[in-house]
């Protein structure tokens, strides 16, 4: 009986089979196409579902306690007075942030005795929670065999007599971590922080009656390759089971609605919606416009909020007067909003390090005096022509499409109404594309300015468009290839597009040339952006830390892209690729997405702002792709539920072509309302909070805690032939700790620092002597950004603050010494070093940790607050100055990564030693060579 009733089951869908599946071409490139990538896709997805594990381990023997993170030592110390304790773990919230893997918390804790390896206490969470845990507060559940918590908070083991002993932790996905040993309560005992993602810093701290009496920092973790991999999976393929579902639904829908006069009406007005798209895309780049202009102008106060695009703004001016440079300032430390400088100093002129692309687009605003234009005309301008390249490689829908979803891109948004460089590259990039896809006349012409357009993309974001040349020069040789009958034609596009990029090569050695006088010499090696320590891996950078930056970023992108729902991801964009693409197209652009992406594994720094800028210029390309994705989906769809209809004679001559347009743009454009009811609308919360990504358009206002205020109080009391001193938010406090307090108002300097207001930094020394002097003629004020007020002081008070403080230091006046020959400078400047040499050493000893500058030159303690020499005050009564008292304070320089340091002073006389210098190093006080020290020596 079973066995008849299996085989007439068998008999049917044998039947069924058949009737769906007619023989099959076993040659089928499209067929292996589809199986292959979506093999890969399966086994990938099912491989990182449950992210990245950190495998966590404590030390807790005598007074010496160890921390290791994945295998490797990362922090150290010897505290004195715990002897006994339990253990305990802070987490925060699970989803901190939303588009990391899931679970985050807790996979396994195990503690064993020290001498003997005995097991004390151990729990896998494979049910409850061990009831020896004390779980505050009680919200902790279990997903998966992983203990996490909604709200952040403590489990612990209260006190337990444990002596010596080992903690290991598998931590699933975790953010952040502190791990308590030798526990009484959480105000009594020793903990081991880490935060694994972003910052990477990590430190064992002893606490007493809830002060932290001890600390000692540890290194920078370095995490497992693998589970860094295994995590940015996971992030990338959550969507995948979406992508399937929305295939099946949609041959579904394809199949069972076939409704002829409904389909009839539907094409209709495709027809005249693809007949006016012109016209509505120019209308939606109008509204971009105006957007942008508002988000910039009204919300971010039409000023810079970040260093970066204070020089843009800056160096913009300089072109403007149609020059390249300008005449140095009188008193460079006057006239700094950051350190190091980012403003270079060759042969008396002054230049930011950036390339000119981005400040000559933005020099057009300056003649206009309406600089804040140019960030929305360049946004609106780029969605304008990635409808136009959509149209011309995809269609009109996919066209469209791309052109919606970008303009409604909370990361489009937040970067389109800021001056920084990314919307300029953007732009540029859409301009090449634009070109590239060659309209029916003068294709020579169109070519050439396709390579000028990309050529100018490496005078603006130099990595982003060595990453993406292979993927370009792939494309353009693929084009030859192929062109068959036209191949010498094509060749010649091809040679006119080389010329184009050839010429804007040419312009980046020429500007080299004009600023740092060397035609190899860009002035981004001046500020050792791209030097040893933090480009590439031959320094203080590792594949490990690249990795983890790429892991940050696009946890990010997956965020602001479009502002989607997590489960949708990128969907869109894995589409054609999913349906088995074969399309060129498809192919060039998800490898440029791939290549730029990338390419920051390279870059020390994540370096987060307004999103996961150093992705942004990806964007051009995955809205294409969700352009394309769209238009896949309605095109496989229609035409395999047309398919299926044909073999069950369901209305087989019924089309379904407008049935899928309408659910694929309907569903497009939910997801489009779903982003902007809480980016734009602010009637939801976009994503949780986290620094530098803002979350809603009206946490553009103060953006990077950088406003208006003493712009605005300054045209309150229209200030004329002013000189204004910007001060910290105590007036003997000299400069403010925070680039933004002199940073806010130094834009809006002249080049020539001529004129109507001259704003300067307070410096509390010398210099501000020297600064008087230059400007005599004018009112003197004197400002506080904390407070924004601006009052009226006489060179009196501050040539007598001068004098008092440095008086109260014991520091005299930094004139030059007469008696000196520069010889003899140089050998007190060799016995300086090495005073300061011995005191890092000493340092060393006491702490167990050099003061890091994270590999970046600093003065040694010129900024109080950020120089990280100044921690030597602590082995030294009073650290050394150069002997002419250049510049500012002390004249000397240090970096160090925490383990290893360097030393730097000016060299005036005899031969150059510089054989412990590091390459790429930028000039220093102005000197031609330099005297450097390296350690930790015996």
């Amino acid at each position: 009986m079973i066995n008849a009733a299996t085989s007439r089951l068998l008999s049917i869908v044998t039947s069924l089979v058949r009737r769906l599946w007619p023989p099959i071409s076993w040659r089928s490139v499209a067929l292996w196409v589809i199986v292959g990538i979506n093999v890969v896709l399966l086994t990938l997805y099912f491989w990182s579902r449950g992210g990245a594990t950190t495998e966590l381990r404590v030390d807790v023997i005598g007074s010496d306690y160890r921390a290791f993170v994945d295998g490797q030592l990362i922090a150290e110390a010897h505290f004195e007075g715990r002897e006994r304790g339990g253990v305990g773990i802070v987490l925060p919230r699970a989803g901190r942030v939303p588009s990391l893997p899931q679970p985050s918390g807790i996979d396994s804790i195990r503690v064993t005795d020290a001498s003997s390896g005995e097991v004390i206490f151990e729990d896998s969470f494979d049910g409850q929670p061990s009831s020896i845990w004390e779980i505050v507060p009680d919200d902790w559940t279990i997903s998966d065999g992983v203990l996490e918590t909604a709200a952040g908070g403590l489990i612990s083991t209260g006190f337990r007599s444990w002596g010596d002993y080992v903690v290991e932790a598998k931590l699933r996905n975790v953010t952040e971590a502190v791990t308590y040993v030798r526990m009484e309560d959480t105000r009594n005992a020793v903990f081991f922080k880490m935060r694994p993602y972003r910052h990477y810093d990590t430190s064992l701290t002893l606490l007493e009656d809830g002060d932290a009496v001890d600390r000692q920092g540890g290194g920078g973790l370095r995490l497992d390759r693998g589970q860094t991999i295994q995590s940015m999976a996971a992030m990338l393929l959550r969507p995948y089971p979406i992508a399937l579902l929305m295939i099946v639904s949609a041959v579904t829908l394809a199949f069972l609605l076939r409704v002829s006069w409904l389909e009839r009406q539907l094409q209709s007005v495709g027809t005249f919606i693809v007949s006016t798209a012109d016209t509505i895309v120019v209308v939606l780049a109008a509204g971009t416009f105006v957007l942008l202009w508002y988000m910039l102008y009204v919300v971010g106060d039409a000023i810079p909020k970040v260093p970066d695009s204070v020089l843009y703004v800056f160096q913009s001016k300089i072109f403007a007067s149609f020059n390249v440079t300008a005449d140095a300032p009188p008193v460079r430390e006057s006239f700094s909003i950051f350190h190091p400088h980012f403003l270079q100093v060759v042969d008396g002129r002054w230049f930011s390090h950036y390339q000119f692309g981005h400040p000559l687009f933005l020099a057009v605003g300056q003649l206009f005096g309406a600089v804040w234009l140019v960030p929305p005309i360049l946004g609106a301008g780029s969605v304008l022509l990635i409808y136009f390249v959509g149209k011309r490689v995809y269609g009109v829908m996919a066209g469209m499409i791309a052109a919606v979803v970008l303009m409604f891109s909370p990361f489009f948004q937040m970067t389109a109404s800021n001056f920084m460089s990314h919307n300029t590259a953007v732009f540029v990039i859409l301009a090449g594309l634009f070109f590239l896809t060659r309209p029916l006349k003068r294709p020579m012409l169109s070519m050439f300015l396709s390579g000028i357009f990309l050529g100018l993309l490496f005078n603006m974001r130099p990595l982003t468009a060595v990453a993406f040349t292979p993927i370009m020069g792939a494309f353009l040789l693929y084009e030859l290839f192929r062109a068959g009958d036209e191949r010498k034609q094509v060749f010649r596009e091809t040679l006119a597009f080389g010329a184009g990029g050839a010429l804007m090569l040419l312009a980046y050695f020429g500007y080299n040339l004009a600023t740092t006088g060397e035609f190899l010499t860009s002035p981004y090696a001046l500020q050792g952006t791209f030097g040893s320590n933090t480009f590439g891996f031959g320094g203080r950078h590792t594949i490990e830390i690249g990795l983890q930056n790429e892991q940050v970023l696009l946890s990010l992108m997956l965020l602001v892209a479009n502002g989607w729902p997590i489960a949708i991801g990128l969907v869109f964009v894995a589409l054609p690729f999913v349906l088995g693409s074969r399309n060129r197209w498809d192919y060039m652009l998800g490898g440029a997405v791939l290549s730029i992406a990338a390419a920051n594994i390279f870059y020390l720094n994540a370096a987060v702002m307004h999103g996961p800028r150093f992705w942004y210029e990806t964007m051009p390309f995955l809205m294409l792709l969700t352009g394309r994705g769209a238009q896949s989906l309605r095109d496989e769809s229609s035409r395999v539920g047309d398919w299926l209809a044909g073999r069950f004679d369901w209305f087989p001559s019924t089309s379904t072509t407008g049935i899928t347009t309408v659910a694929v743009s309907g569903l497009i454009a939910w997801l489009v309302m779903f982003s902007a009811w809480g980016w734009m609308l602010e009637n939801r919360t976009a994503w949780p909070e986290i620094t530098f990504v803002p979350r809603k358009i009206s946490e553009l206002e103060g953006f990077n805690f950088t406003d208006r205020r003493l712009l605005d109080r300054a045209d309150e009391l229209e200030l004329e032939n002013a000189l204004v001193l910007v001060e910290g938010p105590r007036a003997d406090e000299g400069r403010c700790a925070q680039w933004w307090c002199y940073g806010s108002v130094f834009w809006t300097n002249s080049p020539e620092l001529d004129g109507n207001i001259v704003w300067a930094e307070r410096q509390n020394n010398s210099d501000d002597v020297a600064l008087l002097a230059e400007y005599e003629d004018r009112q003197l004020y004197v400002a506080a950004y904390s407070s924004g007020t601006i009052r009226p002081v006489t060179s009196g008070t501050i040539i007598r603050d001068v004098e008092e403080r440095m008086a109260e230091e014991g520091v005299e006046a930094p004139t030059p010494e007469p008696d000196l020959s520069p010889e003899e400078r140089d050998e007190v400047r060799l016995a300086d070093l090495d005073t300061l040499r011995q005191a890092l050493n000493t340092y060393a000893e006491q702490t167990g940790a050099l003061p890091d500058t994270l590999g970046q030159v600093q003065t040694l303690c010129v900024y109080r607050d950020l120089d990280a020499g100044c921690a030597l005050s602590t082995v030294l009564t009073e650290l050394p100055a150069d002997p002419l008292g250049e510049p500012a304070s002390n004249g000397y320089w240090y970096s160090s990564d925490g383990t290893t340091f360097h030393l730097f002073a000016i060299q005036e006389g005899g031969e150059p030693e510089e054989t412990q210098c590091p390459e790429n190093l930028p000039p220093l006080g102005g000197a031609e060579h330099l005297f450097c020290v390296a350690g930790p020596t015996p």
